[in-house]
């Protein structure tokens, strides 16, 4: 829900839209959901788990089949976007979050994430990726 009838959604910069390989696992249901780096190859996103700092949003995910890269994604990196968060998040606005599993997201405890909670909506937030 928007306050005081401005909301941060979808406010991104120009040329943060990144292609990235992904990791196994991820699908055409896991648009929209928050990603982190794969650390097991390079260039490489998965679906953030708990704890996992967050690299962005996936938007779109493509099968280039195997002599063209194989499965492929573009994520959004920098600005405001809407993460679906875990049940009984608790999460208010100016909390920090990171992963809470399965691309969904949690509070930060340690309050030292580059995402920042700007609205809370029900199960989802606004937050910027700075």
């Amino acid at each position: 829900m928007a306050y005081n009838g401005v909301s941060l959604n979808g406010i991104y910069p120009n040329g943060f839209d990144w292609t990235f390989a992904l990791a196994d696992g991820i699908t055409e249901a896991s648009v929209n959901l928050a990603v982190s780096q794969d650390t097991t190859a390079a260039n490489t996103v998965k679906l953030a788990g708990d704890g996992d700092s967050i690299v962005g949003l996936l938007l779109n995910v493509e099968d280039r089949g195997a002599q063209m890269g194989g499965k492929t994604g573009a994520v959004k990196t920098k600005g405001g976007m809407k993460f679906q968060a875990i049940s009984s998040h608790g999460l208010a606005v100016g909390d920090h979050i990171v992963g809470g599993g399965s691309g969904l997201v949690k509070k930060d405890a340690s309050a030292a994430s580059n995402a920042v909670v700007w609205e809370v909506d029900g199960d989802y937030v606004i937050a910027v990726l700075s």
